[in-house]
């Protein structure tokens, strides 16, 4: 039975100790990177360059690029991979997450729609321990769609418009152009008897 109840994943069921530019910061600085030559508005240029695009490895890509851009000798493998064991660890639950979802998928079948690599994005599913009560989770680089596509093609083959649920206004626009119901809100924010409502 396809969910009719999908969640973003990232700053939605998650929240992060750590931002996302740190992240890239810490990731340099592990790297022994010349303070000079650390510049985290330019990684995540290059890196979402790559990564709107679907191009494959984008995180390692993209250090390739930083570096040469800043001239030094280091492996962009290594870095994309630090960076990915980092965000992992800077990945937490929303509060009442788990207690959300079960209640939840009780009466309705609930997925996960997310932008990102699979490998990460499945590990940070299994560290939230929420697997087993997800029906579907479509990864952007796993369906080679965009966001907006995967729920465009979703949207289009529901008689029933489905209800999508994030924290991201993004997420929101491209969601309710899709034909979507909505709710703009994190895991922590959000009710089983609000969604049941807003179905």
């Amino acid at each position: 039975m396809k969910p009719q109840v999908y969640f973003n994943l990232d700053l939605t069921l998650t929240r992060m100790e750590t931002d996302f530019q740190h992240l890239v910061v810490l990731t340099l600085k592990r790297m022994d990177t010349p303070k000079d030559n650390i510049e985290p508005d330019l990684y995540q240029e290059l890196f979402f360059e790559r990564f709107n695009h679907l191009q494959e490895n984008p995180r390692q890509k993209a250090f390739r690029e930083y570096f040469a851009a800043k001239e030094i000798d280091r492996d962009p493998r290594q870095a994309a991979e630090i960076y990915c064991e980092l965000e992992l660890q800077a990945t937490e639950a929303q509060t009442g997450l788990q207690d959300l979802l079960r209640k939840i998928s009780q009466s309705t079948p609930v997925g996960i729609i997310t932008a990102g690599t699979v490998g990460l994005q499945r590990a940070k599913i299994e560290k939230l321990g929420i697997g087993d009560v997800l029906e579907q989770i479509l990864i952007t680089y796993g369906q080679q769609m965009s966001k907006a596509e995967i729920l465009q093609s979703i949207g289009d083959k529901r008689r029933e418009s489905p209800i999508y649920i994030s924290g991201s206004e993004s997420d929101i626009e491209k969601a309710s152009e899709a034909g979507w119901k909505t709710l703009q809100k994190t895991a922590s924010q959000v009710t089983p008897s609000e969604v049941k409502a807003a179905l």
